[in-house]
């Protein structure tokens, strides 16, 4: 059965957050997909490619996106995302697949360097996975959702002499965009962003939860890390709690402020009246893997539990 396809945009908003959010409720998804990020989807800065096929009743169905990442960086990717109604025939998570490849091929071609397919899986979308690894589509890396009780007592921290952890503000947005392009520049999971999708990716940044640590020691000061924490209203009643998320956290490898930038944040989350803090550790699979033991052992000492996992898969993408 092959849907009819129709191209689908910002007049299309409302019935594709209808759409995702009947699907989020029907799988118990632990998050939901607010009508402003959906909105964010079709941020005219980043190509994208979206597209709907209806039931017999003229309702979406169906709905599929690919957009366009890090054009200007060394890992140009494509993220594929999209639902299929819990009552429609199942054949319709195959098309939707195959029209996420289409789409992706499509943004893929004005690039000079190799474009990787990107698709982010949770545990609940096991038949989502299977029709993706069948498309040649492998497991790349995990990010393994970590949370913290913020009742509990927060460690002692005194940052090393020198080191400032100073509250983000929108004078400092062009400071901690330029840490974030030098940091990540050559990882897949991270784009290289213009400012004006910066923006747009940091609509539910709350910045009294987000800080810059400053090293001004020598010459001039210097940004050695940052977290940035956002407030996503629309999954707390889903959750039964109020949460605080910690959207990036990004260290020079060379800086000793990993726990510093936490405790600062999850302060800040607490004496605004959250129970939880809640963040996601990026685990490799790939053979230069670091040890995923370790690192989440990191973060369990000073109080973060795992919760669940999103699997991250990839494809290179194939022009011909």
């Amino acid at each position: 059965m092959t849907a009819h396809l129709e191209e689908l945009g910002p007049a299309n908003i409302a019935e594709i957050h209808e759409l995702i959010e009947l699907v989020q409720e029907y799988d118990g998804a632990s998050f939901r997909t607010s009508p402003a990020e959906v909105r964010s989807f079709f941020d005219p800065a980043r190509e994208h490619v979206a597209f709907g096929a209806r039931g017999e009743s003229g309702r979406l169905e169906m709905y599929g996106m690919a957009r366009l990442f890090d054009t200007a960086g060394s890992h140009p990717s494509v993220i594929i995302s999209g639902v299929v109604h819990p009552a429609a025939p199942r054949e319709r998570v195959k098309e939707l697949a195959a029209q996420q490849v289409k789409a992706a091929r499509a943004l893929a071609v004005s690039q000079d360097q190799q474009v990787i397919a990107v698709a982010h899986l949770e545990p609940w979308e096991a038949e989502r996975m299977s029709v993706l690894r069948a498309f040649g589509f492998t497991h790349a890396y995990s990010y393994v959702q970590m949370r913290r009780s913020l009742r509990a007592s927060l460690p002692e921290y005194t940052p090393a002499p020198g080191i400032d952890f100073v509250p983000i503000t929108r004078e400092q947005d062009a400071t901690v965009l330029g840490a974030h392009n030098s940091f990540h520049g050559e990882k897949l999971d991270y784009a290289v962003m213009t400012p004006e999708q910066w923006a747009t990716e940091r609509a539910f940044m709350d910045r009294d939860w987000s800080f810059l640590a400053v090293d001004r020691r020598g010459d001039r000061p210097r940004v050695v890390g940052y977290i940035i924490a956002a407030r996503y209203e629309q999954d707390w009643q889903s959750l039964g709690w109020k949460e605080g998320y910690i959207d990036e956290l990004s260290v020079r490898s060379t800086a000793n402020v990993t726990a510093g930038l936490l405790i600062a944040s999850m302060r800040a989350q607490r004496d605004a009246g959250m129970r939880y803090t809640s963040m996601d550790v990026t685990i490799d699979h790939g053979p230069d893997a670091q040890d995923a033991e370790e690192r989440i052992t990191g973060y369990e000492e000073i109080g973060f539990s795992p919760t669940t996992e999103t699997k991250v898969l990839i494809k290179p993408v194939e022009l011909a």
